[in-house]
């Protein structure tokens, strides 16, 4: 477990200030005897933080490290039952425990980077949040935030508790480390509309400058909560506008025919099928071409 003074833009006074930070990350009372020795390093030399003196001494030593990516890291091992047996990044929750109730989902521009976003709620009050490079080399890169979510009047309110990255196809191997954020890491969605379909705010960015970026959020359809089509057979069947019934209704549209359309209407005998036959024509005379109306489909 790290806790990334650079990132928290925290130093601690006391030694005893650390496992209280770690105990809030895991929502566990931890001790200092569970997660001693307490580490300190800048990636290349490392301190024993035993007493409080030692701090100060780890904090404001020279790094051998460039600025623009020198960092003070506090490691401790995280204690026996904290991280579930079967965990995997990205499979596995680490404080989630409940069932998900919802999943939110955008793609953004952040920086100079695409960022795929997903949110996960759960019923435990607690939320999952990933954070994808897609183009990151053979395997995207993926950073997970965990921590709790409470509901407010226009939306929900995230408190991030954890932090960890990882990566399939990372060589050389890096040792995976979940860190801590720092307590005041909140940021706040609000529902945009009446329908809780999309969430709207701040979220924190892991490429670029800047700390937090704009996203918004559209929920992810749930097959069980879709409407299925409902059948009511107290309703009429609807008129039909093939055969319509009644002087009230109107007429059906008719075919782009030309003659079809000056055509005059059909005799009352045709319309009702009448037995009437036609006079006879003499022997020898030439038929009389059908009235227009039969030429209709």
């Amino acid at each position: 477990f790290e806790v990334n003074l650079a990132k928290m833009k925290w130093c601690p006074k006391h030694v005893s200030e650390i496992p209280q930070v770690i105990s809030r990350a895991f929502e566990r009372d931890i001790s200092m005897k569970q997660i001693a020795p307490i580490l300190g390093t800048d990636h290349v030399k490392e301190w024993v933080l035993k007493e409080d003196k030692d701090i100060p001494e780890f904090y404001n030593a020279p790094t051998m490290m460039q600025e623009w990516i020198a960092e003070k890291v506090i490691k401790v091992k995280i204690p026996d039952g904290i991280i579930p047996k079967d965990f995997q990044p990205k499979k596995v929750k680490i404080l989630a425990t409940g069932q998900k109730m919802a999943k939110f989902f955008r793609e953004d521009n952040v920086s100079t980077r695409t960022v795929e976003c997903s949110v996960k709620l759960f019923d435990c009050n607690h939320f999952y949040m990933k954070q994808t490079l897609p183009g990151s080399g053979a395997s995207p890169h993926w950073t997970i935030f965990e921590g709790r979510w409470h509901q407010t009047e226009r939306g929900i309110r995230l408190e991030y508790l954890l932090r960890y990255s990882w990566q399939l196809s990372r060589k050389p191997a890096i040792e995976f480390a979940v860190e801590a954020c720092r307590s005041d890491l909140i940021t706040t969605l609000a529902w945009d509309g009446e329908t809780e379909k999309q969430l709207n705010g701040n979220l924190p960015a892991i490429v670029g400058t800047d700390d937090f970026f704009w996203a918004e959020l559209v929920r992810e359809g749930d097959s069980m909560g879709e409407a299925k089509i409902r059948w009511n057979e107290d309703c009429p069947e609807p008129p039909s506008w093939v055969h319509p019934k009644g002087p009230d209704m109107p007429a059906p549209p008719l075919a782009p025919d030309s003659s079809a359309a000056s055509a005059p209407p059909e005799s009352k005998d045709a319309a009702t099928g009448s037995s009437s036959a036609a006079p006879a024509q003499p022997a020898g005379a030439t038929q009389r071409r059908k009235p227009a109306e039969d030429d209709k489909p």
